[in-house]
């Protein structure tokens, strides 16, 4: 069969996804793409049925990298036309939210086989952008604006860490688990929303009874994704030999578990703080009953004092 092949020196194209300019073809390591030298690619076929049957991706390099440095370019000259440092703020925090959001829903959809050829360039995108987003905090500091948290800074670090290794090491095994970590982006505009509505006053209405309730199962459910996602990229590390065998399968590993932690950690707090709001109100509602002349228990009058 492989003489026959050899002879009709048929080409089998691999599947293509078509991005305006950017043209990216992927194929699995067994599937060689063929030349116009049918013997040679029987060799080439033969050197990759050796190989393991993992997506490559033969992206033009940079896109990724070029579309969050045209983010973070176009913020800085925004925020630079910004007056008050308040200002600055809420403007920085909405050009990162779209972006966020729609990286991480692009990186939902890039979840399916089908459009597992999008998963390098999303993947790129987060890790520079996040690794960009600490010199953004950097240059703003010195300019009077303020400092990036440590929780946040510590998510960061272990994000371009794990991104690093998903892009660099194991020709592109971790594509699958990286791009879904990407998509726990989506979650961007809750805390943004709810330091706008802090500041305007908003809290106490709809809007805070709206972020009382989605938040907390938004982040639940960011939490238990990312815990699946460190499931998963052990998965990998284990099919790739293990851990003696898998080389730099602690950055994976760390990175994904210290992201996992910061979910935790932030999930723990809105929890908290929504029940902290809950009993506030409660207290309130029972100390204007008392005031209102009842004991705030079954509404009837508060005992009053005998006349002297």
């Amino acid at each position: 069969p492989r003489a026959a092949h050899a002879e009709e020196g048929v080409a089998e194209e691999n599947p293509r996804l078509d991005l305006g300019p950017i043209s990216i073809t992927y194929h699995k390591y067994d599937r060689e793409r063929r030349g116009a030298d049918g013997a040679t690619a029987g060799k080439q076929a033969d050197k990759g049925r050796k190989r393991a049957g993992n997506f490559v991706l033969d992206a033009l390099p940079g896109k990724g990298t070029q579309t969050a440095v045209l983010c973070l370019a176009s913020k800085m000259f925004a925020v630079s036309c910004a007056g008050a440092a308040k200002e600055r703020e809420t403007l920085a925090a909405g050009i990162d939210m779209g972006f966020l959001v729609l990286i991480g829903a692009l990186s939902g959809i890039a979840t399916k086989d089908s459009l597992g050829a999008i998963r390098q360039t999303l993947v790129e995108i987060a890790v520079v952008h996040l690794a960009l987003e600490m010199f953004y905090s950097w240059w703003d500091t010195s300019n009077g604006g303020k400092p990036m948290s440590k929780d946040m800074l510590v998510h960061h670090v272990a994000a371009v860490v794990a991104g690093t290794f998903c892009l660099f090491m194991h020709n592109g095994a971790f594509f699958g688990p990286g791009v879904k970590l990407v998509v726990t982006e989506c979650t961007t505009a809750l805390p943004v929303s709810l330091r706008l509505a802090k500041a305007s006053g908003k809290l106490r209405g709809i809007h805070g009874a709206a972020l009382g309730l989605i938040m907390p199962l938004a982040f639940l459910w960011r939490t238990r994704y990312s815990w699946n996602v460190l499931k998963e990229t052990m998965g990998v590390v284990k099919d790739k030999g293990g851990m003696r065998k898998c080389k730099g399968w602690w950055m994976a590993a760390g990175g994904v578990a210290t992201v996992f932690c910061c979910n935790v950690y932030w999930t723990a707090k809105i929890v908290q703080g929504a029940y902290k709001k809950l009993t506030k109100g409660k207290k309130k509602a029972d100390k204007k009953k008392e005031e209102n002349g009842t004991n705030g228990t079954n509404g009837t009058p508060a005992p009053s004092e005998p006349a002297k």
